[in-house]
C-alpha cells in the first residue's frame, strides 16, 4: 500500500516500447569511478555551509557530464561527512576507485579552499590543490577544480565536457540567494522548503533571468505544499510555471524538465505528456533522469523495467534510502513480498526504527493475513511518526481488518470530516478495505477532480485490492485514460 507512504519522485515516462531506445542512451560501463565527499568546513561558520554545498554539488555535476565518469549521487556520499574516514571503506561502500576531499577555511575575508584526489585502494593521495577565492566566488571553484580532477583520475577523459552547462547567477547578491536555497532544500523538513522558497523568490527577483533560481523555486514550494497539505491547484500552477520558465530560459536544464514530467504525471495523470519531458531529459543527462523515468514506468504498471532502471540509478547512488523504498514498493505492487521485505531489511541497516519501513511492513503483514504481525508494525509506526496527520486512517485500516468494521466507520467519518478534502484518495482507499466500493469510488473520482498526486499510485495501490473487480472501480479506471490507457483493467483483484 503506498497511500500513506508516497513513492518519492515517481513520474511517469514511455512504455516498454520505448525501452530500448532510452537504454541506448543510458552510459555504458565508466572508466572512471569518483564520489565528491563532504568537504570540511574549518571556519566555524555556519554561514558558509550553503557556499560549501555550491562547491560539491557544481563539481560532482561537471565530472559526471563526463562520457565514462561515474559520479556517485549526493545523498550517498553524506554517510561519509566525518573528516577522519577510511577511504578504502568507502571506496568499497560507494563502488569508487577514487574521491574527492576537501576543507574550507577562513582568513580575513578570503576563504582557502583546499581539495585533494585520492585512491580508494590504498588511500593515496594522487592530486592537492588550493584556491583563494570569496563565498560568491565557489561557483567557479567548482569549474576549475573539475578539469584538473579530471586529469588526475584519467588523462584520457574529455576535460572540455567538464565545463558544459553548469551555470551560476552573474549578480552576488543573487548568487548568496541561490546557495542559500539550495542548502535549505538539502534539509528536506518543512522550515527547510520554507526557508529555500524564500531564497530562490529573493534570487529570481534580483536575477530574473536566470533559469535555475526558477527551478528551485518551484520545487522547493511543490515539495513544500505536499509536505503541509496545501497542494491546490493554484499553488500547483505557480509552482509549475516557474519550472517551465526554468525550461524556457536553460533548454539544457534536464531537472526542470524531469520536474515537468512529474506535473503531468502527479496532477494530471498523463503519462504521454510526461513522457515526452522525460526522453528529453535523458538526451541531456541520464543521471538526472533515470529514477524518474523509473518511477513512471511503475505508476504505468511496467513494473520489472521500472526496477531495472531503480538498478541502474543504484550505480550512481548506492545508499540511497528512497531507491530501496521505490524498489520494494514496485515489489510489493507485483505481489513479490519476500523480496520487498529483503529491501527494507536493508534499509534497517542504514536507518533502523525508520517509520516508513514499519509502516510498509505492516501492510504486507496484512496482505498476508498476518494481523498480529500488522498491528504490531503499525504501533511502531505510530511511535516513530507520532505527529502523522494519516494516523486515524492507520487506526481505521486496522479495525477494518480485525472484525471493527463499524469502529472503523465511525474513525473513517472523523477523518473524513477533518482531512478528507486535503487526503481523498487515502479516503477512498480506506473505504475499499471496508469493502465499500460504491464510497470508495465516490472519494476515488473526487481525488482524481482535485488532482490529488497519490491517484497517480491507482495501478500499484495494494489497499484497492478488495474492490479491483467491481464496476465501481472500472469506473476510477476510466476516469484517467492517459495513466491507464496501455495497462489491462486489473479484474478480479490482481495488478500485473
Amino acid at each position: 500500500m503506498v497511500a500513506l507512504v508516497a513513492l518519492a519522485g515517481f513520474a511517469v515516462s514511455s512504455m516498454s516500447r520505448a525501452m530500448p531506445a532510452f537504454l541506448g542512451l543510458l552510459p555504458g560501463d565508466a572508466t572512471a569511478t569518483v564520489a565528491v565527499l563532504p568537504v570540511t568546513n574549518l571556519t566555524q561558520d555556519p554561514a558558509i555551509d550553503p557556499f560549501i554545498d555550491v562547491l560539491s554539488d557544481d563539481l560532482s555535476e561537471a565530472l559526471s557530464r563526463v562520457p565514462g565518469v561515474r559520479v556517485t549521487a549526493r545523498g550517498s556520499t553524506l554517510a561519509f561527512r566525518a573528516p577522519a574516514r577510511d577511504l578504502r571503506a568507502v571506496g568499497t561502500a560507494l563502488g569508487v576507485r577514487h574521491v574527492v576531499e576537501g576543507s574550507v577555511d577562513q582568513s580575513g575575508d578570503a576563504l582557502t579552499v583546499v581539495l585533494r584526489v585520492a585512491r580508494t585502494s590504498d588511500a593515496r593521495e594522487i592530486w592537492t590543490a588550493t584556491y583563494r577565492t570569496t563565498t560568491t566566488q565557489m561557483f567557479a571553484v567548482a569549474q576549475e577544480a573539475a578539469t584538473a580532477v579530471l586529469a588526475a583520475i584519467d588523462t584520457g577523459l574529455d576535460r572540455a565536457a567538464a565545463r558544459s552547462d553548469v551555470t551560476s547567477p552573474n549578480d552576488p547578491r543573487a548568487r548568496e540567494a541561490y546557495a542559500r536555497g539550495r542548502y535549505f532544500v538539502r534539509l528536506a523538513t518543512v522550515p527547510g522548503y520554507q526557508s529555500a522558497v524564500q531564497a530562490f523568490d529573493e534570487c529570481r527577483r534580483i536575477e530574473p533571468d536566470f533559469g535555475r533560481c526558477h527551478s528551485g523555486w518551484g520545487h522547493a514550494k511543490s515539495t513544500l505544499d505536499t509536505m503541509t497539505g496545501s497542494a491546490t491547484p493554484e499553488n500547483v500552477r505557480a509552482a509549475e510555471r516557474a519550472t517551465a520558465r526554468a525550461a524556457e530560459l536553460e533548454p539544457g536544464n534536464a531537472t526542470a524538465l524531469a520536474n515537468l514530467g512529474g506535473f503531468d504525471i502527479l496532477y494530471r495523470y498523463d503519462w504521454p505528456a510526461a513522457r515526452r519531458r522525460y526522453l528529453r531529459a535523458v538526451q541531456i543527462s541520464p543521471r538526472l533522469s533515470v529514477e524518474a523515468y523509473a518511477g513512471g514506468l511503475a505508476l504505468v504498471g511496467r513494473f520489472d523495467e521500472a526496477v531495472a532502471l531503480f538498478r541502474k540509478a543504484q550505480e550512481w547512488d548506492p545508499l540511497s534510502l528512497a531507491l530501496r523504498f521505490k524498489i520494494a514498493g514496485v515489489f510489493a505492487a507485483q505481489g513479490r513480498l519476500d523480496e520487498a521485505l529483503a529491501e527494507y531489511a536493508v534499509v534497517d541497516t542504514i536507518a533502523p526504527d525508520h517509520p516508513s519501513t514499519h509502516y510498509a511492513r505492516a501492510m504486507i503483514h496484512l496482505r498476508r493475513g498476518e494481523l498480529e504481525a500488522m498491528q504490531t508494525s503499525l504501533a511502531a509506526f505510530k511511535r516513530t511518526a507520532p505527529g502523522w496527520p494519516t494516523n486515524p486512517a492507520v487506526d481505521a485500516i486496522v479495525l477494518a481488518n480485525t472484525g471493527r468494521q463499524a469502529e472503523a466507520r465511525q474513525v473513517l467519518q472523523s477523518f473524513e470530516a477533518s482531512a478528507g478534502a486535503t487526503f481523498p484518495f487515502l479516503v477512498g482507499v480506506c473505504y475499499a478495505q471496508l469493502h465499500q466500493p460504491v464510497d470508495a469510488a465516490r472519494w476515488l473520482l473526487r481525488a482524481i477532480a482535485q488532482h490529488d498526486q497519490a491517484a497517480a499510485t491507482l495501478i500499484m495501490e495494494s489497499g484497492l485490492d478488495p474492490i479491483r473487480d467491481t464496476p465501481e472501480f472500472r469506473a476510477v479506471w476510466d476516469a484517467v485514460p492517459r495513466l491507464t490507457t496501455d495497462t489491462p483493467f486489473p479484474g478480479g483483484g490482481r495488478r500485473r
